[in-house]
């Protein structure tokens, strides 16, 4: 569904849960407009903020850094 100027995926089922993450994993991320605004001018090369090749990158050094 489109609220706002954004497309929205109504999830209802665990069968809904799957449908989506198969075919559109790549839609899915915590770095959505708000939180990019918001967190840009404090940490903008931060791990919430990036995505795609840059976010797994940044990831995996902080998790290197911090042992986990």
């Amino acid at each position: 569904m489109r609220v706002f100027g954004r497309d929205l995926a109504l999830v209802l089922s665990d069968d809904d849960v799957d449908t989506v993450l198969r075919t559109n994993a790549d839609a899915i991320t915590a770095a959505n407009r708000e939180k990019i605004a918001a967190l840009r001018p404090f940490q903008p090369n931060g791990v919430l903020i990036s995505q795609g090749d840059l976010r797994a990158r940044r990831r995996d050094v902080k998790e290197h850094t911090l042992d986990t």
